[in-house]
């Protein structure tokens, strides 16, 4: 009994688990299991979701923070001098990927006339933070035309990169010594000692500059400078000055950028004759700059606050493409302020008294011109325009307080004219390059007196040519006309005029010697920039170049 009992409750129970099953699936058709083997089939078919649509934002190219290596490779250079006072163009630094092999170098030249050149380089002092670039040069001359007819200059400058993890300081700093005499007197009536006429002219420049890298807050752009110099005569002037520049710039897109630079300097000019001076500017330069395809503009305006006189000078040029990129017309009305420094001046002519007052003016140039590509080498432009001067400095011969008018007094004048530029250019890879230069300005008022050492017509050439690999040739050309001074009847004369050609030539023995040559004045024309001194006439210059 008791086992039919058991029988029963176990087939009830399997009746009760049977109608529980259908019940949770009853709409679905009866399994059966035949084992206890279960198999799974996946049906999944992958697919590749489709791309969205790629949207085009215009935004600026990532900035190389890469470090660019400093080198210093002087090419071979022609010194010439036709006593026009030109100062010494600053050393400049190249930087490329490489470092150029025996960057340093020594050069060493003798010639007629008592010249003696040298010039030296040398970029040994670097790591791995930091580059030095040092550079001096000498060169003198004696001449035998007249009585105390030589001169002599000496700069030393070094510059310095240190590289910080975000920006760049650029260091500077340059020591001058120049000596000229006074010679431009009348031999048959004067006669001097060297040390009465000697002018001595020194000063040391102190410059710096912060480039960081990258923009700063708000994609603001800034690089300041700031520059100190003392420059000094032994005849009882002298000048110091410390000027600043704070440029700031923000780039909106690729087409729109705005500018806003401050500019100012603290000078003072003394000199025994006459007390001190102070030369003090502010200078505040806004523009909005445009870039597109079809033009790039700057509108802009320089509001300056100076020491006798305020200025607003114009900043607004345009310049485009036409005829395939072929033909680049340009458009433009600029002013500049001349602080018209003691420095500025004595550099450009020498024999200036120190008795002088420093004013300030103003020069604007409104202007329209082009510039043509004629095929892959050949390049040509000109322009036309009006140009003034506020207060233009112009040298004058001084016959009352200076013996037969051999020192120049400081006169300023209004001057306007119409300017005429040419320029050609004609480049073969680096075998062949020919170039000149043209230009005319026709005074308004025609009036002599407002054009003294001004030449009115100015032509300049330039030729390099390098036949084969090992040779390099060279020549320049000068030509001044319509130049006009004083003499001492107070009579206005027509200065002679000037044609001064040079030619120059090196050649690579090795690599490390080289041989240079150099002919200046190659016509011995003793022409006379400054009136009364005359050109110390043809000068044949050679020497030796050492790299290590």
């Amino acid at each position: 009994m008791k086992y039919f009992i058991q029988k029963y409750i176990v087939v009830g129970l399997i009746l009760g688990l049977s109608t529980t099953v259908m019940g949770q699936n009853k709409n679905t058709k009866d399994s059966v299991f035949k084992s206890q083997t279960l198999d799974f089939y996946s049906t999944y078919k992958p697919e590749v979701a489709p791309a969205p649509k790629p949207k085009f934002i215009p935004e600026l190219p990532r900035m190389d923070t890469s470090r660019i290596q400093l080198t210093y490779e002087l090419p071979e250079l022609t010194t010439t001098y036709s006593y026009q006072a030109n100062p010494i163009k600053p050393l400049s630094l190249n930087r490329d990927k490489e470092l150029a092999p025996y960057a340093n170098y020594i050069k060493l030249g003798l010639g007629n006339q008592n010249s003696v050149l040298l010039d030296a380089g040398y970029t040994g002092i670097k790591g791995k933070d930091y580059e030095t670039v040092f550079h001096f040069n000498h060169f003198s001359q004696k001449g035998n035309l007249v009585q105390h007819q030589k001169w002599s200059q000496n700069t030393l400058d070094a510059k310095a990169n240190i590289y910080l993890d975000n920006s760049t300081i650029k260091l500077d700093a340059q020591a001058d010594r120049r000596a000229f005499r006074d010679y431009g007197y009348n031999n048959d009536v004067y006669s001097f000692l060297e040390k009465d006429i000697l002018n001595i002219y020194s000063g040391i420049n102190l410059s710096g500059a912060y480039i960081p890298i990258g923009n700063l807050q708000w994609g603001i752009n800034l690089k300041p400078k700031v520059s100190l110099y003392l420059w000094n005569n032994k005849m009882g002037a002298n000048e110091a000055n410390a000027d600043f520049e704070v440029p700031f710039s923000k780039e909106f897109d690729t087409s729109i950028s705005i500018a806003l630079d401050f500019k100012g300097a603290l000078t003072n000019y003394t000199n025994v004759d006459s007390g001190s001076y102070s030369n003090n500017y502010l200078q505040i330069n806004p523009a909005l700059i445009l870039h597109y395809d079809f033009l790039n503009a700057r509108i802009g305006a320089k509001p300056v606050v100076g020491r006798y006189n305020n200025f607003l000078l114009p900043d607004i040029s345009a310049s485009g493409l036409l005829l395939d990129d072929n033909l680049k017309w340009l458009l433009g009305w600029e002013g500049k302020l001349n602080q018209n420094s003691y420095k500025e001046l004595s550099l450009y002519n020498p024999y200036m008294e120190t008795n002088y007052t420093p004013l300030q003016g103003r020069e604007n140039f409104l202007y329209a011109g082009f510039e043509t590509f004629l095929g892959a080498h050949l390049t040509i432009g000109a322009t036309a325009g009006y140009k003034s001067w506020k207060n233009k400095a112009l040298y004058k011969n001084d016959y009352i307080n200076s013996v037969d008018g051999s020192k120049f007094e400081i006169i300023y004048n209004d001057i306007k004219a119409i300017v005429l530029n040419a320029k050609v250019q004609y480049q073969l890879n680096d075998v062949l390059e020919i170039g000149g230069t043209a230009d005319i300005n026709f005074f308004k008022p025609f009036n002599d007196r407002r054009i003294q050492h001004i030449p009115g017509t100015t032509i300049t050439g330039n030729l390099i040519y390098k036949p084969i690999k090992k040779l390099n040739l060279g020549a320049d050309l000068m030509f001044y006309d319509n130049m006009f001074a004083m003499n001492p009847m107070n009579d206005f004369i027509k200065l002679p005029t000037i044609i001064d050609l040079n030619i120059n030539g090196s050649y690579d023995i090795h690599k490390r010697f080289s041989v240079f040559l150099q002919v200046n004045n190659l016509f011995n024309y003793h022409y006379q920039y400054w009136n009364q001194y005359k050109n110390i006439g043809i000068t044949v210059i050679g020497g030796l170049r050492f790299k290590f």
